[in-house]
Parts: structure tokens; sequence; C-alpha cells
């Protein structure tokens, strides 16, 4: 995530913040990585960038499995204005 930043990509998160370790609880910075012709879907904000990887921050897959996250979270906690309005801007 850091490295995405630093190049002004932005990755959407509710549990980053750079005054704390990376604990991937949200779900929401989800990337897909290729390494070796193996693609996988990581966290961003706990992966460790390395050489000779292509890593892709968007597309369909990924949306849709944002949307499902943000959706759940929103289940959970229905009240939690934060969540209902990621999902608004994201719609």
């Amino acid at each position: 995530m850091q490295v995405a930043q630093a190049n002004g990509m932005d990755i959407p998160t509710f549990c980053h913040h750079e005054a704390l370790a990376p604990w991937s609880a949200c779900r929401l910075c989800l990337v897909e990585v290729n390494e070796d012709g193996r693609t996988r879907l990581v966290t961003s904000c706990s992966f460790q960038v390395k050489s000779g990887i292509s890593v892709t921050t968007e597309n369909k897959s990924i949306r849709a499995i944002r949307k499902m996250i943000i959706e759940l979270l929103l289940a959970r906690c229905p009240n939690a204005q934060a969540v209902r309005q990621w999902l608004i801007n994201w719609e």
C-alpha cells in the first residue's frame, strides 16, 4: 500500500493507518499480485513488495470483491455511517 500511495495510486481501506502496524482486518485493500505466472489476491497493507511481481490495483473482479466486503460490513454493522457512505459512494 505504501508503494502504491507513493506512486499516486489510491487503494481503499478502513483499517490502515500509518501510525499502526498493518492489521489486514478490513480486507478492502485487496490487490491482485502476479508472481512467476501465479495470480493471487493479497491485502496491500501487509504484502511485502519484491522485484519481479506485477500488481493490479483495480479491475472488475477486485471491485466486485470490495463491494461484497462493504456489503458484509454493512450487514454486520447496519448503523455504521462510514460503511454506509462508502457503499453509497461506491455505486
